[in-house]
C-alpha cells in the first residue's frame, strides 16, 4: 500500500502477462506507473495478446478492473528506436489510457505511432476526459498532419508541458497549435513546449510566434522547434523568433519593449545555436524591409561589435546583407555603410565558401 512508483519498462524476461500481473497488483497504490519498450512492445508483430511482448490486453484489463485509483503518471513510451508497435498494439494502448484519464496529471505515449485516423480519433476522444492533465509527451506519435491537428484540438485546458516534436506538422496541425497558444487556448499558459521543427514562412508559424512572444520575453515558456532560416532550433531568443516568423508590427513592438526594459543590447548580442545574431536574421528575411533597417540601425547604436560577428559558416552581417538584397537595396546599403564605419576589416573577410563581400 505504500508503493509510490512502479517501473516495469525494458524487461526482457517479462512477457505481457508478467507486466500486467505486476501492474495489476500495484495499480491501486502506485502513483507513477511506467511500462515501456520491452515488456509491452518488443516483438509486437506477433499480435495482440499472443506470446512475449504481443500486446497490452493484460495491462488493459488490469487498468479497467483496478480503476487506477491513485495513478497520476502513466508512461507507456517506446524507449528503443528499433521497436515499432503494430496497429493492434496502438489500439490496445489507447484502451489502457481511457479508464485512467480523469486522474492523470502526466501522460507519455512517445513513440506509439498512430498509424491511421482511427488511432488519432481514439486518442483525441480520451483527452477531454483528462481534466487534470498537465503534461503530455506525444513525441513521434502522429504520422499525418491531420492526426496531430486532431490531438492538439482535443487538449484539455491549462496544459503546462507539451512535447509534440518529431510529428508530421503541416498547415492543419500548425493552425491548431497557433489557436491553442492564443489567450483562452489549451496552451495559453504552457511552460514547456517542444514543437516539430518549424521553418519560417507559413502564416500559422507567424501566428504561433506572435502568440508566444510576450511570455517568451518574460521567461515564462521554454520553447523548442523554432529556428532561424539558416539556424537551428537551439538557443533562439525571443528576438530571433520574432525576426524569423512574426509580422513587422509585432517585431517593432518587441524592439520597443526591449529598449524600454534596457535589455536591447543583450538581445542584439545573443547568438543562436549557429552563431547568428538578430542582425543576421533580420538581413536574411527579405519580406520586412523597415524591420531589417531598424535592426541594422539599432545594432549600430547598441552593439557595433555585431558587424564583426561571424556565424558558424563565417558569414558576417555584411555578407548576408549583400547575398539577400531586398528590392529597395537601402537595407543592404546601410549595412555596408555601418560595417565600413565600425569594422572595415570585414571587406577582407572570407567565410567558409571563400566569397568576399565584393563577390
Amino acid at each position: 500500500e505504500e508503493v509510490e512508483e512502479v517501473d516495469v519498462s525494458c524487461n526482457d524476461g517479462l512477457d505481457v502477462a508478467g507486466v500486467a500481473c505486476v501492474v495489476a497488483a500495484l495499480l491501486r497504490s502506485a502513483r507513477v506507473v511506467r511500462a515501456g519498450s520491452r515488456g509491452l512492445y518488443q516483438d509486437a508483430a506477433w499480435g495482440r495478446g499472443q506470446g512475449r511482448g504481443g500486446g497490452t490486453t493484460g495491462l488493459e484489463e488490469a487498468a479497467v478492473q483496478r480503476g487506477g485509483a491513485r495513478v497520476v503518471t502513466l508512461d507507456l513510451a517506446v524507449r528503443e528506436a528499433h521497436v515499432c508497435p503494430t496497429a493492434e498494439v496502438v489500439e490496445a494502448v489507447m484502451e489502457v489510457v481511457a479508464p485512467l484519464a480523469p486522474r492523470l496529471k502526466r501522460l507519455s505515449v512517445a513513440g506509439v505511432q498512430m498509424w491511421n485516423e482511427k488511432h488519432a480519433v481514439a486518442f483525441a476522444e480520451v483527452l477531454p476526459d483528462a481534466i487534470a492533465l498537465q503534461s503530455l509527451n506525444a513525441r513521434g506519435c502522429c504520422v499525418a498532419d491531420a492526426s496531430l491537428a486532431r490531438v492538439v484540438r482535443a487538449l484539455p485546458p491549462a496544459m503546462e508541458e507539451l512535447d509534440v516534436a518529431g510529428n508530421a506538422a503541416g498547415d492543419e496541425a500548425g493552425a491548431a497549435l497557433a489557436e491553442a497558444a492564443e489567450p483562452g487556448g489549451a496552451l495559453a499558459g504552457v511552460r514547456v513546449l517542444a514543437l516539430p521543427v518549424v521553418d519560417p514562412g507559413p502564416a500559422w508559424a507567424g501566428r504561433l510566434a506572435e502568440a508566444l512572444l510576450p511570455r517568451m520575453l518574460r521567461g515564462e515558456v521554454r520553447l523548442r522547434g523554432f529556428r532561424t532560416a539558416r539556424g537551428n532550433a537551439r538557443s533562439c531568443s525571443p528576438l530571433h523568433v520574432a525576426l524569423a516568423y512574426a509580422g513587422g508590427e509585432a517585431v517593432m513592438g518587441l524592439l520597443v519593449e526591449l529598449e524600454e526594459a534596457r535589455s536591447l543590447r543583450r538581445a542584439l548580442a545573443h547568438a543562436d545555436g549557429n552563431g547568428r545574431l538578430p542582425v543576421h536574421v533580420a538581413l536574411e528575411r527579405r519580406t520586412v524591409d523597415e524591420v531589417a533597417l531598424r535592426v541594422v540601425e539599432l545594432t549600430g547604436e547598441h552593439h557595433v561589435e555585431g558587424f564583426s560577428h561571424a556565424d558558424c559558416t563565417g558569414d558576417l552581417p555584411v555578407h548576408v546583407a549583400l547575398q539577400c538584397q531586398t528590392e529597395s537595396e537601402h537595407v543592404a546599403r546601410r549595412a555596408v555603410e555601418l560595417t565600413a564605419e565600425h569594422h572595415p576589416a570585414a571587406f577582407a573577410h572570407a567565410p567558409s565558401d571563400g566569397w568576399l563581400p565584393v563577390h
